[in-house]
């Protein structure tokens, strides 16, 4: 992402709940009302509790959370911490040093001061007071583990909060006052939180210890900023690294017949381990000689693929491709094998090689393979053993040194089937295949490219609109974009100019994305939680359905499954990939049955 706003660099934390005073009535007050809520389940009167700590609470009994349990976190084993401190690691990396200002604040009182990640796991921590008899060390701890808590209401709500005594869900954390503050990126999206966590003094609604909270939740609110500040400069510079590094090879140049490969695997773009994964076998395929096929529908970025595979495999020769599907069937021949002088009405004098021989030293890429007629399939196969192509009209042979890749959005195994392709062609080209995720298969996909293609609109024009309004995001991320990032991109330019605010609107959406019911309706966050995984329906893995259950039965089954997929999004922080994986169960299936809730 080359463009950042660097407005957004400079800005204040908002600050949540601006009374941070308890004093001695209004804490009694609280005491009293959280007993009727939990034992009457009776609501708080307005000015006891601020909305977001009642919403809080609201959460955590419908997640059935024990305000008496003393167990507030679900352990990691080493292997899921690690993964989380990996994927983390720029943002403790520059917390570190932050974090010790605290030190010189010489608290009075034991503390612990915290950098905790999304899904609630401490990734660094400073500070003496002892918790780990309610939350153990290398696990997660968040809303569905402990109820109302500061740091999953600041990442909640985007900003600074002070939670005290009985404002805290479960009674072991009442004697227990704590500060937190959000952490964002560029986007505006929450990637982290500050935790300061102290014990309550003596007389905790003294003015004294209000005045100490004030500065201290200021100045956790400034640490935080200053993270984001360092976090988005150290983007900025490793994307100005990345474009001076760049060389600008003879392969970008385009060659005599047009073609260009200007990518490479830096530029496939994507945070979600799906794409993450495709990227990484494409870079092990290119380190060999053997013909690659790229499976993806139209929009996965199949040219890109074949592009970067080219450039980190033969850079330095020529990248011919031809599209099976866009010229007319009689021309294919004479594209890919040339042809002599005179051999046809219409032939160029002196003839003109094909992009088999155009293809020397470098990649052949046959885009669209499903679509080359049945009676050229097998000329081509004997040019890909034997690696010798004569032209049309010619008498001998030429032997090129070429690796072939092919593409295509068809099902070429049914084609087989069917007697409309080769069978000894499929294999020769699927020697190694690479499926590319549609973007159905990597949602949290969804949101970073409409961003990444925002910035790409500002960069051309930057007097439009900044960002994306909530519910115009949250449209984007529930549409099934069967183009995949193609119609994305073309959806994104289109409401851009189409926008009139400094937001995009949902009513800026092209009419396709905005008038979908899916997307009007299933947008909504799912409400999570902890790991209970064993009640979860899945489908069956031997291929045999279960027997139906009662109507009854059906309906506390899709109860259970409800509560588990709960539990699990809950678990990671809304990550679909990883909760798909803690349920056993594919992302398809999981969206399959968030999409019927």
């Amino acid at each position: 992402m080359d463009y950042i706003d660097f407005e957004t660099l400079e800005h204040e934390k908002h600050i949540l709940i601006q009374d941070l005073s308890l004093d001695r009535l209004r804490w009694k007050q609280i005491e009293k009302a959280r007993n009727e809520f939990l034992l009457h389940e009776t609501e708080c009167p307005d000015d006891v509790l601020s909305p977001q700590i009642l919403e809080s609470w609201k959460r955590s009994r419908s997640l059935a959370i024990d305000p008496d349990a003393t167990q507030l976190c679900i352990r990691l084993n080493d292997r899921e911490y690690q993964r989380v401190t990996e994927k983390n690691a720029d943002l403790i990396r520059i917390a570190k040093p932050l974090l010790h200002i605290i030190e010189d604040l010489h608290l009075e009182n034991d503390y612990i001061f915290e950098l905790i990640e999304t899904g609630g796991a401490t990734l660094t921590r400073i500070g003496k007071l002892d918790l780990h008899k309610y939350i153990a060390e290398k696990s997660l701890f968040n809303e569905s583990t402990m109820g109302t808590n500061a740091h999953s209401l600041c990442m909640r709500h985007k900003a600074a909060v002070h939670l005290m005594g009985p404002e805290h869900y479960c009674r072991v954390l009442h004697d227990l006052a704590a500060c937190a503050a959000p952490i964002m990126d560029e986007h505006n999206e929450v990637i982290a939180s500050l935790l300061l966590t102290q014990p309550l003094p003596k007389n905790p609604w003294s003015e004294t210890y209000h005045n100490l909270m004030s500065h201290t939740l200021g100045l956790i609110a400034s640490l935080a900023s200053a993270i984001e500040y360092r976090m988005k400069c150290q983007r900025c510079v490793s994307l100005l690294k990345l474009q001076r590094s760049k060389p600008e090879p003879a392969e970008r140049r385009p060659s005599a017949s047009g073609d260009v490969a200007n990518r490479t695997f830096d530029e496939i773009l994507g945070p979600s381990e799906a794409i993450k994964s495709a990227v990484e076998l494409a870079k092990r395929y290119a380190t060999t000689s053997e013909s690659i096929l790229l499976v993806g529908e139209s929009g996965t970025g199949k040219e890109y693929f074949a592009q970067a595979i080219h450039n980190a495999s033969r850079p330095s020769g020529p990248f011919m491709s031809i599209n099976c599907a866009a010229i007319p069937p009689r021309l294919i021949e004479s594209e890919l094998f040339g042809y002599e002088d005179g051999s046809f009405t219409g032939a160029r004098r002196g003839g003109k090689p094909g992009k088999i021989e155009m293809a020397q030293g470098g990649t052949l890429f046959l885009d669209e393979i499903g679509d080359m007629p049945l009676e050229l399939q097998a000329t081509l196969l004997r040019v890909l053993e034997d690696k010798r192509v004569m032209r049309l009209g010619g008498k001998s042979y030429k032997q090129v040194d070429f690796r072939v890749m092919a593409a295509t959005n068809r099902d070429l195994l049914e084609m087989v089937r069917e007697k409309t392709f080769r069978e000894d062609l499929f294999y020769r080209l699927s020697i190694l295949t690479i499926r590319l995720p549609t973007l159905e298969e990597r949602p949290e996909d969804k949101a970073f490219f409409a961003r990444y293609y925002l910035d790409e609109c500002r960069r051309k024009d930057p007097n439009g609109p900044r960002n994306f309004a909530p519910e115009t995001l949250m449209r984007i991320e529930a549409y099934h974009w069967h183009g995949n990032v193609r119609q994305l991109k073309n959806a994104v330019f289109s409401s851009y100019f189409a926008a009139h605010g400094d937001l995009i609107q949902p009513d800026d959406l092209p009419a396709s994305v905005r008038d979908d019911p899916r997307a009007s309706g299933a947008g909504r966050r799912v409400p999570a939680s902890g790991r209970g995984v064993a009640s979860l329906t899945a489908d069956r893995s031997d291929g045999r359905q279960a027997a139906p259950p009662s109507s009854s039965g059906h309906l506390m089954l899709r109860e259970q499954e409800r509560a588990s997929i709960d539990r699990a999004l809950a678990q990671t922080g809304s990550n679909v990939a990883q909760a798909a994986e803690l349920l056993g169960i594919s992302r398809a299936t999981l969206y399959r049955r968030l999409r019927r809730r």
